[in-house]
């Protein structure tokens, strides 16, 4: 009877372990007593609620899983996917010169890809804008939802930049032959 009655509450009467984010006054899940009440959650409006959406729609897109976790904190990845491109960029600006780099090699995407993945971090790092607007963010649009947000849209402009790589590749004859297949 309980998992399917429960009202939202504010962030002082919140477990310790569930109190992520001093800014998000309101509007916040309790504990869940089981998966079936979690799961069941997501379809109920609250802090987490567009949290699980765009991990969803996220995922959902063909990036692949690379795990889920709960309480999404931000780790020392998120930033370091927007740097991981620095080393083999700045090689290829070296051997083949920036104008290459900038027109064939796709710089301009992984440069807006990485521009993406750190904003996101920086954003949920600093806790913008619900720092600034504290209980205005709690359901929608506070620093966790904008992180993911920003992380979808840099694993779009990536494959977007990749996918037009991979297209010059083909243009030029640089693909697959069919003895190179397995």
């Amino acid at each position: 009877v309980w998992e399917g009655r429960w009202r939202v509450i504010p962030h002082d009467v919140l477990p310790d372990w569930l109190k992520d984010n001093d800014f998000l006054l309101h509007g916040h899940r309790p504990p869940m007593p089981s998966f079936r009440a979690c799961f069941r959650s997501i379809f109920r409006i609250h802090t987490e609620t567009g949290n699980i959406w765009t991990h969803l729609l996220g995922e959902g897109r063909g990036r692949g899983s690379r795990g889920s976790r709960v309480g999404c904190v931000p780790r020392a990845e998120e930033p370091c996917r927007g740097l991981s491109g620095i080393i083999p960029t700045l090689h290829y600006v070296i051997s083949e010169g920036f104008l290459k780099a900038a027109t064939i090699g796709q710089i301009g995407w992984l440069m807006l890809m990485a521009s993406l993945y750190i904003t996101g971090a920086a954003l949920y790092a600093a806790r913008i804008p619900e720092r600034f607007f504290p209980g205005k963010c709690d359901i929608w649009f506070h620093s966790h939802q904008l992180f993911h947000i920003f992380v979808v849209a840099g694993a779009f402009v990536h494959f977007h930049g990749v996918s037009n790589l991979q297209e010059f590749r083909f243009m030029v004859g640089g693909g697959c032959s069919e003895e190179d297949a397995l």
